[in-house]
């Protein structure tokens, strides 16, 4: 269960990538917009003070890695990570993730190259994906061309 645990919050450790590395032009005017300079700029500082993006790329691909392991372990001969019956927040949590990671994709391209790859991540990103959001069809269709 603890590779579980540290693969849930694997995602976040990306933050780096979003914020510093060559996806902060993109994140900047996608989110930030018309904020005003001052707060674009503190942005980098307020995370770094946090704990987050201090990370090297390399550690962070390598914990993106351990992350798909421990889920495709996890979800191996399961239909939800708690049992078969209905999904729980965690399903929610990680459906989220990694179909933001489909929508996305320039924002976590390792992630989301890993998540394409991982035959138990693509079924059960299709399975939460068609049964909550049916109309996201050209999510499922390449869910679907993942195979």
């Amino acid at each position: 269960m603890a590779g579980v645990h540290r693969g849930v919050t694997a995602p976040f450790y990306d933050v780096r990538a979003l914020v510093i590395d060559e996806n902060y032009a993109m994140l900047v005017s996608d989110i930030f917009g018309n904020v005003p300079w001052p707060t674009k700029t503190n942005c980098h500082l307020r995370l770094w003070g946090h704990g987050i993006g201090r990370h090297s790329v390399a550690q962070v691909e390598a914990l993106q890695n351990d992350a798909v392991e421990a889920f495709e372990a996890r979800l191996e001969g399961r239909i939800y990570f708690h049992g078969d019956e209905n999904p729980s927040e965690i399903e929610l949590i990680l459906a989220a993730f990694l179909q933001s990671g489909l929508v996305k994709k320039s924002w976590n391209p390792h992630w989301t190259g890993l998540s394409l790859k991982s035959p138990n991540i693509v079924a059960f990103t299709r399975r939460i994906t068609e049964s909550l959001f049916p109309e996201y069809e050209a999510m499922i269709d390449e869910l679907n061309d993942a195979r």
